[in-house]
């Protein structure tokens, strides 16, 4: 782990995705992100993280829609926390996806229409090295077609 900048690191990943945002008339959304302090991480992990939580929203939102990104520092258990979301208008995760949603190799139904070539690791990956760096990563999705937002906490000490 490194002392690193997760905002520079953020605005670089959505550098990344920009020409495809725009080719969809995606708006992407920041909020927060400036405030969130250096920390020590491993930039390369939390980047490819980031990374995978970032295409899913685009991947799976509908053209012309929406991605609000959020960061802000809480306290968890007495420790600082950022605390790191990314909410999207897509496919939605439905109640029978939600038990498997970062099992090895699982793809919902229309993730796997939207996009065939996929592996499901991304998500398994990601929760993965989320709590290897003592982290914690969650969603919320109301259903099919309602969107989801995808959060994760990482301790600031």
């Amino acid at each position: 782990k490194v002392e690193s900048d997760f905002k520079a690191m953020i605005r670089r990943v959505l550098g990344e995705f920009e020409e495809e945002g725009k080719k969809r008339n995606i708006h992407i959304e920041l909020e927060g992100i400036d405030a969130i302090p250096s920390f020590f991480y491993d930039p390369l992990i939390i980047e490819k993280s980031t990374r995978i939580i970032l295409k899913n929203a685009i991947l799976y939102g509908p053209d012309g829609g929406e991605v609000l990104i959020r960061g802000e520092t809480k306290e968890i258990n007495t420790v600082p926390h950022l605390v790191f979301s990314v909410a999207d208008k897509g496919i939605g995760i439905t109640e029978e996806e939600k038990k498997n949603i970062f099992s090895r190799f699982y793809r919902g139904e229309e993730a796997r229409k939207i996009s065939p070539n996929g592996f499901g690791l991304g998500l398994f990956i990601t929760k993965h090295f989320i709590e290897r760096h003592g982290g914690k990563l969650w969603f919320t999705s109301p259903g099919r077609n309602e969107g989801t937002v995808f959060f994760f906490s990482l301790p600031l000490e």
